[in-house]
């Protein structure tokens, strides 16, 4: 089977606080050809996403923090991150592990994907059938206000 993946970057985390309480956040992921995609993802993780952009990490370490670590402690290195399964929101993804005699594949969020990978500083991918089921759809922003008169 051919491969179907495209690279992408994180452009940026956004908050949608709305006004049911708690704030939406999303990851927007754009390829190449400005073809957008926006996956959802906790607070805690946008917030992490948000730093390891900047190749930090916040001051006290949290559970992504700790795997990244102990992988690392293991001789294991991040290979890739392929997002997969795009339906609606839905956007799982599959990260690859190398070792020194194995390389494994599992599977996880996708933005706990795009966390680790920032981290590792290991490509991003997108298959192209997620591409298709979102439409290529551009990231929503909120409208700007229109000047008074």
């Amino acid at each position: 089977m051919p491969d179907r993946s495209v690279l992408v970057e994180v452009r940026g985390v956004f908050v949608n606080a709305g006004g049911t309480g708690d704030a939406e956040c999303y990851i927007a992921l754009c390829d190449k050809h400005d073809r957008r995609l926006s996956i959802y993802s906790t607070r805690a993780t946008a917030m992490e996403i948000a730093y390891a952009r900047k190749g930090q990490t916040l001051e006290r370490p949290g559970a992504h923090d700790v795997l990244f670590d102990a992988l690392d402690q293991f001789g294991v290195a991040f290979g890739s991150v392929l997002l997969t399964e795009g339906q609606g929101a839905s956007v799982r993804a599959v990260v690859t592990l190398k070792s020194k005699r194995e390389t494994r594949r599992i599977d996880t969020s996708a933005a706990d994907a795009v966390l680790l990978a920032l981290r590792a500083k290991c490509p991003i991918s997108i298959d192209e059938s997620v591409f298709a089921s979102a439409a290529g759809q551009p990231i929503e922003r909120p409208a700007k206000p229109s000047p008074s008169r």
